[in-house]
């Protein structure tokens, strides 16, 4: 039993090398070149070595071998077309291994025509050159053409570059005059740009400024809930949180200012921008900008718990020669509170 064993388990390891070997060269063959097509068939001999009864690895061979003999006629016509005769010939004679076409005795017969043909030729002194029939003498006035034109043009780029050394030389001297003047242009224009840049950094900051002084209202009640202005300014532009530039729609200024929410009542209250409405001199109301969000400490709703504060700043923007009069807030659908703003003349 154990002999047996043995031996069947000998037999599926030779099954399954022939297996891997009819794997390997089915790969090689499909689409592949001729030379994978040649070492696929070679595969398939060793695996039909192993296993000679094997009917479908006899089938795989044979058309292998098929495919095998028209690779090699199409390259041996390709070589045909190039004269090359000999390495035609040997694929012709190849191809007929594994296949009686016609094709292939028609293959070889042009091969040892065209040699035939060659030789002939050579013996009256005319040889193949560049794809046209010439004779010995006239190849040889070509070749000795070419090299006079070789050597011609390599004495042309000597001189050459012995021109292009003087003339860099020549250059470099340029150059080097040429840069200590724009050095000297280049301090005087560094001087004349950090001037200009002085002058420019005054007049943008100044664009940032508050350009309008304000008194408002300070009190509050202590016990209620109540909110206090710190500051109120007039500016031309802003800058945000992330270093951006804020600039108010056309014909308008940014008003910035500063709210301290404190709640002294006994009920929770939410804070928010939305709740508050700026009026001008001449009575013209304005909701919060969206630009608020976007400078530092700019107020964002929170609920503000009875005991607590809260600071920020809301942006409002307002026509342009206008000046802010007095700042809502709704605390309820009836109940406001306003601080009134002055203008300093």
């Amino acid at each position: 039993m154990g002999v047996f064993s043995s031996e069947a388990q000998e037999q599926e390891e030779i099954r399954e090398k022939a297996l891997e070997l009819q794997r390997e060269a089915w790969a090689l063959e499909y689409d592949g070149t001729t030379e994978e097509v040649e070492k696929a068939l070679s595969l398939y001999d060793e695996a039909l070595k192993l296993t000679p009864d094997n009917g479908t690895l006899s089938f795989l061979r044979h058309d292998c071998s098929k495919k095998l003999a028209k690779k090699l006629i199409i390259d041996a016509n390709t070589l045909i077309e190039k004269h090359e005769w000999d390495d035609a010939l040997s694929r012709f004679n190849k191809a007929k291994e594994f296949s009686s076409s016609p094709e292939i005795q028609e293959g070889i017969k042009r091969c040892k025509e065209g040699k035939r043909y060659e030789k002939e030729q050579l013996s009256r002194g005319i040889v193949r050159f560049r794809g046209n029939w010439i004779n010995i003498e006239e190849k040889d006035m070509i070749l000795e053409k070419e090299k006079r034109e070789q050597e011609e043009a390599q004495r042309r780029a000597k001189i050459a570059k012995e021109n292009l050394i003087k003339q860099i030389k020549k250059d470099e001297t340029k150059r080097e005059e040429e840069a200590r003047r724009r050095q000297e242009e280049e301090r005087k224009r560094k001087e004349e740009e950090e001037k200009q840049f002085s002058e420019e950094l005054e007049r943008i900051v100044s664009l940032y400024k508050n350009i309008e002084t304000y008194t408002f209202d300070k009190t509050y009640a202590a016990n209620e809930f109540d909110y206090v202005i710190s500051f109120v300014e007039k500016r031309k532009r802003l800058i945000s949180e992330n270093g951006y530039d804020i600039v108010p729609d056309l014909g308008k200024v940014f008003i910035v200012i500063g709210v301290h929410f404190l709640n002294g009542s006994k009920e929770k209250e939410f804070c928010s921008p939305s709740k508050f409405i700026l009026i001008d001199t001449e009575n013209t109301p304005y909701d919060y900008d969206s630009s608020t969000f976007s400078i530092p400490f700019g107020l964002e709703g929170v609920n503000l718990y009875p005991g607590t504060k809260k600071e920020g700043v809301i942006v409002f923007q307002i026509l342009e020669g206008h000046n802010p009069a007095r700042l809502i807030y709704e605390v309820g659908y009836d109940n406001v509170i306003e601080k009134k703003i002055t203008r300093v003349e």
